[in-house]
């Protein structure tokens, strides 16, 4: 059975996953629609040959045609267009973070459950074979009890980049920071932690450039996390326990690559996409998609791999880690 696709906001990440798409079977994009940049759409639609532009989100959560809409707009349109589909009982896959703060994705976790509608955070990384091949190793046991988790996500970016400013949504702990939280709620198995300890350094909007966190789970573990949008960092993971580390190599928001805890590399290589993508590897959006996919198939309003306590965990963390910098989103209020 073919899983019919719409898609909501038309920018760089939207035609990466609609790359994604047409270069996998089973999965068709059958309508697009981008309220406010709508000449986006249009050029989406011309680009992937997908055969309906849609002038609002209304409209497209309307298509009887569509099975599920993926949603790529900016993150301060999350919490808004995301009510748009859930009240159309239409599926949808959104994109991280899925809203943010808490409130709001708790209003979203709830709407979808009042209308018996799968909904999933669009997690990518949680379903990448090497971050699948981490986590049954961390859950088999053998790494042993997980007692401290080393993660950074630095990249050294334009002053004027989308990352940087407030309107929409930029900032190393929402655009990086889940990332390295998504990492610890994998090592720590899903366990909010005890403490979050977080300073930040913010540019004159007042949206983090580089933060570092410390957080402490029960029985004294730790974890050591760095975001940044102006340094360059290793872009390494690094999971110790009691009887051996694993290790997710640069890149660690794509890698193809992990270390189990015999010190064997395994390599998962990402496939072609029929277009170029804008981001590295994107082609593993394939996993999230097929993810989706397969819950549709089975009558699943969540995805086991990524539920809704998951996602919860992370917003409120990220929440957290937001509240301690100081850095606040003008949608918030």
């Amino acid at each position: 059975m073919t899983t019919r696709w719409g898609i909501a906001g038309a920018g760089k990440i939207a035609h990466d996953f609609v790359s994604t798409l047409r270069s996998m079977q089973h999965h068709e994009v059958v309508a697009v629609a981008d309220e406010y940049f709508p000449q986006n759409a249009k050029d989406l639609s011309k680009l992937h040959n997908i055969p309906t532009v849609h002038t609002t989100y209304d409209e497209l959560a309307s298509d009887v045609n569509i099975d599920v809409v993926y949603v790529a707009v900016i993150q301060p349109y999350h919490h808004m267009v995301g009510r748009v589909i859930l009240n159309r009982g239409k599926p949808m896959l959104m994109e991280k973070p899925i809203t943010l703060n808490p409130q709001f994705t708790r209003e979203l976790i709830e709407l979808a459950a009042q209308k018996k509608c799968f909904m999933m955070e669009a997690m990518w990384t949680r379903f990448l074979p090497a971050y699948r091949k981490m986590a049954d190793c961390i859950s088999s046991g053998q790494v042993g009890e997980v007692k401290y988790v080393c993660a950074n996500f630095g990249l050294a970016l334009e002053p004027d980049c989308r990352n940087k400013k407030l309107a929409v949504g930029g900032g190393a702990v929402l655009e990086f920071g889940i990332y390295l939280c998504n990492v610890c709620s994998i090592a720590f198995g899903s366990e909010r932690p005890t403490k979050v300890v977080a300073v930040g350094h913010l540019n004159a909007e007042g949206v983090d450039e580089t933060t570092c966190i410390v957080l402490q789970y029960s029985n004294g573990r730790l974890a050591n996390l760095t975001a940044s949008t102006e340094t360059a960092l290793p872009c390494n993971v690094m999971v110790v326990g009691t009887k051996g580390k694993i290790e997710i190599p640069s890149m660690m928001w794509c890698s193809p690559k992990v270390i189990t805890p015999d010190g064997v590399t395994h390599e998962f290589p990402f496939p072609e996409t029929v277009l170029p993508c804008n981001y590295d590897n994107s082609s593993g959006l394939r996993y999230e998609a097929e993810e989706v996919s397969r819950c549709l198939k089975e009558g699943l309003l969540q995805s086991p791999i990524m539920p809704h306590s998951e996602t919860q965990l992370l917003s409120d963390m990220m929440y957290k880690i937001r509240e301690q910098i100081g850095v606040f989103y003008p949608q918030e209020s």
